[in-house]
């Protein structure tokens, strides 16, 4: 999951009157990695870590985080309308054919 804003993770620590600590300790996660999180630091982290932050903040985790995309879903997002490169073969040092040529 990833954060979607540094300034509303503080706000709602400053609203909920938690500390850095505070949070970390209803989390279940490191004093560090909130630290991290609320200086840009580090900007993901698990789904269960995800919904413990926003429990703990008492808003949906949706306020907080966003879903990354699968791999294959970003993958395909990469390169979707290149076209395919057609693949060549190497036939004398500094020499390529295309690979339909190649007895």
């Amino acid at each position: 999951m990833r954060l979607r804003s540094i300034d509303t993770l503080r706000a709602l620590l400053k609203q909920e009157g938690l500390s850095i600590g505070g949070l970390a300790q209803e989390a279940q996660c490191s004093k560090g990695f909130i630290s991290h999180l609320l200086a840009g630091r580090r900007s993901s982290c698990t789904p269960a870590l995800g919904v413990r932050i926003a429990r703990a903040l008492g808003v949906p985790v949706t306020v907080l985080f966003e879903l990354n995309r699968p791999f294959a879903q970003r993958r395909r997002d990469q390169t979707s309308g290149l076209a395919a490169r057609p693949r060549t073969v190497a036939v004398r040092p500094g020499e390529q054919r295309p690979a339909d040529d190649v007895d």
